[in-house]
């Protein structure tokens, strides 16, 4: 079985938790091979996409961080999942402004969730989730620090902060860039 990983990548976006994404997966999958010594490939594929779904190269410097060989092939929805990261911010109104200027990312998010794909979002990408409906009625964590305000600004939503990672569905929330 292939599962590929895309990888949402925005202008505001905090591309080192992408990048650390890509190592987990590439970790994931050596100890995968390890473990299947008979089959061949990999489980785990990614590619780093843009808002409208194409795909982004990765930077020079990462090259040995390609995905896989025969992550490119069309899959079922039930073989794609979307990794959502935190944005950049300086304060909560920041946050608010930086989330007024993804609206094509919400878009992405949006059309993920109605094809029934995992989405994943870890430290205030939630908040993208919330914004696109996808959040509404489950239970989901994000940052201590805007927890109060994302618990106010989004009542739809079940707060649970008693641990790093919640999972409701196919949805997975991570309260901390690190817990992805």
């Amino acid at each position: 079985m292939n599962v590929r990983i895309d990888l949402l990548h925005g202008p505001h976006s905090m591309a080192g938790t992408l990048f650390s994404v890509i190592d987990i997966l590439r970790t994931f999958n050596t100890l995968w091979q390890m473990r299947n010594p008979d089959k061949r490939g990999a489980f785990f594929h990614w590619r780093l996409i843009d808002a409208a779904g194409n795909e982004l190269p990765l930077p020079d410097w990462m090259t040995a961080m390609q995905s896989p060989a025969g992550g490119r092939k069309t899959l079922r929805p039930s073989q794609t999942a979307l990794f959502v990261p935190g944005v950049q911010m300086k304060s909560v109104p920041d946050l608010n402004h930086v989330l007024d200027q993804c609206s094509e990312e919400l878009d992405c998010i949006a059309r993920y969730h109605s094809q029934g794909r995992v989405i994943a979002a870890s430290f205030n990408g939630p908040v993208m989730l919330a914004r696109a409906g996808v959040l509404n009625g489950r239970r989901a964590t994000v940052t201590w620090m805007i927890a109060n305000w994302f618990a106010s600004s989004f009542p739809a939503v079940q707060m649970a902060m008693e641990g790093p990672v919640v999972v409701d569905g196919p949805v997975f929330t991570a309260g901390a860039p690190a817990a992805v």
